[in-house]
């Protein structure tokens, strides 16, 4: 289980450089809140799916035929991938050429912005990015974003269920929400994003609605007014999501975008992955879920803080 469990997560970092790496080859500048805001839904989609169907599983059948229906639906995307996306538009075979001259008519004003900027060696790259502070406020702002996330991916269900008493079907249904609301987040405030031009205040937004949201959520008497402000802060989180790699796109130059984007990703995802460790931490500390959705509401608020930063510089 661990080996496959690396093996996963092996094959999931390499996906995120080149996610992004793929929206800046496709994608004008201006479009790619949009383009980012499409594949992120599928992080909404996917659990809020998960989470009632697999729970509908493992009380029927037991958990092992979950790891085998999971086996199957991995095989969707690999066909997909393997037979319809290409690197580049000028190399797939169904763009027209009214689409292809207008991508790279965008693609070649931006290069030539960049064109002052050496990013031929690997060292190059790096000092590309790694020496903007804007970068490692973004990274830092990600890291937050990853921790919440991480950690109610984790804990939520074991929230609804022991603190608040749900049931197994109520605990599934109530472990979507926050997805479901997510994936509207993303396609709504992605497409904004784009119309307005600006990115930084949307992903402080994020981080004040998750902040209030949990918060509020932990606070509340109510168990139904519980689960339901803390499925808001968890779904604010996705306000965030594209905004982040649409600065990121624009910070870091064409060709170092995929190790900056797997550096952004790296260290965000490494650092949170101690989010479900810290908040048990804290649930054992205090004698309380409470406690533990504090800290999440911590880091909130600072991710709020370096967005705040950019949003003052008007990114």
């Amino acid at each position: 289980m661990l080996v496959a469990r690396v093996i996963l997560g092996i094959g999931e970092g390499m996906h995120w450089p080149m996610q992004s790496t793929f929206v800046k080859n496709w994608f004008p500048p201006h479009e790619r809140g949009k383009a980012n805001a499409v594949w992120l839904i599928g992080l909404m989609v996917g659990p809020a799916i998960a989470m009632p169907f697999f729970t509908w599983i493992v009380s029927t059948w037991g958990w092992r035929p979950s790891f085998f229906v999971l086996a199957a639906m991995g095989l969707v995307p690999l066909f997909l991938l393997w037979f319809y996306v290409t690197d580049h538009p000028r190399q797939h075979k169904r763009v027209n050429q009214a689409e292809l001259e207008y991508i790279e008519r965008a693609l070649k004003a931006e290069a030539e912005e960049e064109a002052c900027l050496k990013t031929e060696t690997l060292a190059e790259r790096l000092k590309s990015f790694a020496l903007n502070y804007r970068f490692w406020l973004l990274t830092i702002n990600y890291f937050c974003i990853a921790s919440v996330w991480w950690g109610m991916m984790a804990w939520l269900p074991s929230y609804l269920k022991a603190a608040r008493g749900f049931s197994w079907a109520q605990m599934g249904a109530f472990s979507s929400l926050p997805y479901i609301l997510g994936a509207v987040s993303i396609l709504f405030f992605g497409h904004l994003a784009d119309k307005l031009g600006r990115r930084a205040p949307f992903v402080a937004v994020a981080h004040l609605g998750s902040a209030l949201g949990i918060y509020f959520g932990a606070m509340a008497p109510d168990n139904m007014t519980a689960a339901l402000m803390i499925s808001a802060g968890i779904a604010s989180i996705a306000i965030g999501l594209p905004s982040s790699w649409a600065i990121l796109q624009r910070i870091v130059p064409g060709k170092a975008v995929g190790a900056g984007a797997g550096m952004m990703n790296g260290v965000a995802n490494g650092g949170s992955a101690f989010s479900p460790v810290l908040i048990g931490f804290f649930i054992a500390w205090t004698g309380s879920y409470v406690g533990g959705l504090m800290f999440l509401v911590g880091l909130a608020v600072v991710g709020c803080l370096c967005m705040t930063v950019l949003t003052l510089q008007k990114y």
